[in-house]
């Protein structure tokens, strides 16, 4: 009977010590996507990075992956909603324009976005470091055709995919920190 007590302790206790190692990566992760922008919102950072139930084993790579699986996703979602929006006929021509020519910058953004994760996938952070730039030009193009004069129907989905640039770029960085270039 005694056995089975210390069985018990001894097994909590160990489950105990792994979440909080898997929490102290997100942590972590999390801190330094705040910190390398103000834009990122730490609990938006936990949120999608907890998103997969699965997430609290993943070490570095693993992690990293699963922010530009995010990426991809919140593109693709990105995509769907301005086709949506230029279909509904609801918007002034001026957003229509400022929409036409942000579904191109969208569709350029997907060769880049699928070759980041690829390339870190592969070990190539700076290929993932420098197409997580260009992915970030095309949304700021996007962004720059409201040019303040129009209000953007984007903002808050494209200050999402912002903050997944951001906290890719971060997870790289980490990850490029325990495996550096050779």
């Amino acid at each position: 009977m005694n056995f089975f007590w210390v069985f018990n302790l001894v097994l909590l206790l160990m489950i105990q010590v792994h979440a909080a190692a898997d929490d102290g990566l997100i942590t972590a992760a999390c801190k330094k996507a705040v910190a390398e922008s103000p834009k990122v919102n730490y609990d938006f950072c936990v949120s999608s990075l907890e998103a997969d139930p699965k997430s609290n084993t993943y070490d570095i790579f693993a992690l990293s992956v699963e922010s530009y699986k995010h990426l991809l996703e919140k593109e693709n979602s990105i995509k769907s909603y301005i086709n949506k929006l230029l279909k509904d006929g609801k918007q002034s021509p001026e957003v229509k324009l400022a929409l036409d020519g942000c579904s191109q910058d969208y569709s350029d953004t997907t060769e880049p976005t699928e070759d980041a994760l690829a390339s870190f996938r592969a070990r190539d952070y700076n290929a993932s470091f420098t197409l997580l730039q260009v992915i970030l030009g095309c949304l700021e193009h996007c962004t720059d055709r409201f040019d303040g004069k129009i209000t953007s129907p984007l903002e808050k989905e494209e200050n999402e995919f912002f903050q997944l640039i951001v906290i890719s770029n971060a997870i790289t960085e980490m990850a490029l920190d325990i495996q550096p270039l050779s």
